[in-house]
């Protein structure tokens, strides 16, 4: 019998310190970015930006994609004769959203795995950090989403051990309205989060049927939103009425948000990019790849010790890009996307009890020594992604940007701090 080989003292003890040093650099990084974008506010949060206008979107004219949120949050400021502060509250919920998500994370993280992964997978720059990082995806929906999501994983937890059936019932129907309402919120809800639940009950063996039961409300409430994008006449309504509470000036044009919702199909599309554009998205697509495959084996790692974790990880990563290509083909969000896609993919994962994930070829004994070493590059991977590359919100910008762009370049952080 041959036993597992660990890493030499030295090569464990230099991963240990990299691993610290890169969760120093990215809490530093990503945190002082926060506070400079929540100082910033309200000067990058008006409603001629895309995030601004995206929470003003509401049901002036008639049921819209995207306008749930905005409706009530108007309806409720109606309350009380504050209507031109809708957008600001709204803002300032999404921006308070991300604290909360990371708390519900890094408390996931620490039930499954130890301190050091637990930090190193909420550093990781596909995830946390572009929600943190970047205004334009602080003040959006993102986090705020992966929240309600957090909610449905929740409450399927409690549907899953629940004993009597009407108990079962009101579970699944209240799931059922939460996912409703976040498709409602923002569409790309059911292309890049619901997935991850479906892929999740498949993977600890709930059957494909019932699985596709627990998401067929997001599955329902998309076809409902995709059929009702928007007229030109619902452009124009919401844009009298923020001119009405003095969001608008006069001779302003409401945000790509807003006009989006008059059009047929979305106003970007990747093979519009240039080539160099492309060429970068696809490069910061193999990045943000690999260093959310690193995540996902780690945390699989914690559900069972039986199967191969780099396989059943890359499924599951491969599973959810393959459904939310369309989106991915359709916009140049690509950073925006692929965090949310990434931090669903984690939160369920994280909910699958141990020991519940399919079997599949197991270790052995003849391959422990192979595996010994091997279980330490995702921590390498996530250490050094940490440390030097946090992809941006939209993943397009030429090479000239990469040490130029406060939301773009970890390494940027470390770049001023030796040559000041």
């Amino acid at each position: 019998m041959t036993s597992s080989r660990p890493a030499p003292p030295i090569a464990r003890l230099g991963l240990i310190g990299l691993a610290w040093l890169s969760i120093a650099g990215a809490a530093i990084y990503d945190f002082g970015l926060y506070v400079q974008n929540i100082l910033a506010y309200p000067y990058n949060v008006g409603v001629s930006e895309w995030w601004g206008s995206e929470l003003a979107i509401r049901y002036c004219a008639g049921f819209v994609r995207r306008g749930l949120l905005g409706q009530t949050s108007w309806l409720l400021t109606q309350l009380v004769d504050q209507q031109s502060a809708y957008v600001a509250a709204l803002a300032a919920l999404m921006a308070a959203s991300v604290l909360v998500l990371g708390f519900i994370f890094y408390r996931s993280l620490r039930i499954k795995l130890a301190l050091l992964p637990s930090l190193l997978i909420l550093s990781a720059p596909t995830a946390m950090p572009v929600m943190l990082t970047h205004a334009g995806s602080l003040f959006r929906k993102d986090a705020f989403q992966l929240c309600l999501f957090a909610l449905i994983l929740f409450l399927v937890h409690h549907f899953d051990v629940a004993s009597s059936a009407r108990r079962k019932t009101f579970l699944y129907g209240l799931a059922a309205v939460v996912q409703v309402a976040a498709v409602f919120n923002h569409e790309p809800f059911a292309l890049l989060i619901t997935p991850a639940l479906f892929l999740a009950r498949l993977l600890s063996r709930k059957g494909y049927l019932k699985s596709f039961l627990l998401v067929m409300p997001s599955v329902a409430a998309f076809l409902l939103a995709v059929l009702n994008k928007g007229r030109l006449e619902d452009v124009n309504c919401l844009q009298a009425s923020l001119r009405s509470v003095q969001l608008l000036p006069l001779n302003a044009r409401p945000g790509s948000s807003i006009t989006e919702l008059a059009l047929t199909k979305p106003s970007f599309f990747t093979w519009d990019l240039s080539l160099g554009q492309l060429g970068w998205s696809l490069l910061h697509g193999f990045l943000a790849v690999c260093i959310t495959w690193a995540c996902y084996v780690l945390i699989l790692r914690q559900i069972s010790h039986r199967v191969l974790p780099s396989r059943k990880a890359g499924s599951f990563l491969f599973s959810q890009i393959l459904i939310a290509l369309p989106l991915f083909m359709a916009t140049i969000d690509y950073g925006r996307w692929f965090a949310m896609l990434a931090c669903a993919g984690m939160l369920s994962l994280l909910s699958i009890p141990k020991n519940e994930v399919a079997s599949a070829q197991q270790i052995s004994l003849a391959d422990l020594e192979k595996f010994g070493m091997a279980n330490h590059w995702p921590l390498v991977i996530l250490a050094v992604a940490a440390l030097v590359v946090i992809p941006s919100h939209c993943c397009t910008y030429q090479s000239s940007h990469i040490f130029a762009s406060v939301s773009y370049a970890g390494l940027s952080i470390w770049k001023h701090i030796l040559l000041s």
